[in-house]
């Protein structure tokens, strides 16, 4: 995440394709020079040096990466709130689930991605998903949302079909309820983790 433009890569299989073009493109660049140094390619220590360079090369494409577990929800125990939403929301209309991203980091969309894989299962239009390829309205979308909400927000929200705002946190929920204006009603609570579905309904 501290290295420039690196944090952006949320998906490393992408990523090694530039790699492995840099890496042929240097492979050619190599073969290149070699064909220039033809008295030195019947020198022992050129040979050696060329190979070592060829298998080491080699070893870090192929060097399989740590294999770790990680925690994958199960959509076939659906959560107390899909069952809500599913109930609540009209058809053709999505669904907002806060908090946002905070950041454009890969870590920060892990809670999102949980979200995903419980909408997608579930049948529920998730709108603040995300994919390789997003318009530019996505981003501004998050950049709002990073924000402290709004009538305004609720509005826009509104008017592109999205009925519906799960708080996944106490905390977010506890914001949205304070807010002025904010356009938004409770209509279901779960009391074990706090988490907090509003409605957004406009006078």
């Amino acid at each position: 995440d501290w290295l420039p433009g690196f944090a952006q890569v949320r998906s490393p299989s992408r990523f090694a394709y530039f790699f492995q073009a840099a890496v042929l493109l240097m492979s050619a660049i190599g073969g290149y020079l070699c064909c220039d140094l033809r008295p030195l390619q019947n020198r022992v220590w050129f040979r050696s040096i060329v190979t070592g360079l060829l298998v080491l090369i080699i070893s870090f494409e192929v060097l399989p990466g740590n294999l770790q577990l990680v925690g994958v929800p199960d959509p076939a125990r659906p959560l107390e709130w899909i069952e809500e939403v599913q109930r609540r929301l009209p058809a053709g209309h999505g669904l907002l689930i806060l908090p946002a991203a905070p950041t454009s980091n890969a870590a920060a969309f892990e809670d999102t991605v949980r979200w995903m894989i419980r909408c997608t299962a579930s049948g529920i239009p998730l709108v603040n998903g995300y994919s390789g390829f997003l318009p530019a309205a996505h981003y501004q979308l998050l950049q709002r949302l990073r924000k402290p909400w709004s009538g305004q927000l609720a509005r826009e929200l509104y008017h592109q079909r999205v009925s519906l705002v799960l708080a996944a946190e106490s905390s977010v929920a506890k914001q949205l309820s304070e807010a002025q204006n904010s356009g938004l009603e409770p209509i279901w609570q779960n009391a074990r983790t706090g988490a907090v579905l509003f409605r957004i309904s406009l006078p």
